[in-house]
């Protein structure tokens, strides 16, 4: 049980693993490793990493009473052609032009080595 204001989650004291899932969004090597895109823009990932311990207590809590784990990734096709015209836009803004950077074919893509990860994961 959560204690919350207007009311406690979930609201009648039952979670049931069956009708629940844990998301994982986005915890790619791009935006968490030190040799990731956002580490060579310049900026440390390291605030970013603090998070990944409590994320893996929660993964293996969740795990463990049976909920489902789903990690997602942003990334698009090597032909950018998924990528609407303002995603591509803010690319060209980025310097990214020519890079493998948020595309699904470069290393970055991939989950952070640091996630706990297991085959039943989707």
């Amino acid at each position: 049980m959560i204690k919350a204001i207007p009311f406690d989650f979930p609201y009648d004291g039952r979670l049931e693993p069956q009708h629940a899932a844990l998301l994982v969004i986005d915890l790619q090597e791009d935006f968490l490793s030190p040799t990731g895109y956002f580490a060579r823009k310049g900026y440390d990932p390291a605030p970013l990493r603090a998070i990944l311990p409590a994320v893996n207590r929660l993964i293996a809590a969740a795990r463990a009473a049976g909920i489902i784990i789903i990690h997602t990734r942003q990334g698009y096709r090597a032909d950018m052609a998924d990528m609407t015209p303002y995603e591509k836009w803010r690319r060209k803004r980025a310097g990214l032009d020519g890079t493998d950077v948020m595309l699904r074919s470069g290393p970055g893509f991939q989950i952070a080595a640091d996630v706990d990860v297991a085959p039943q994961d989707i």
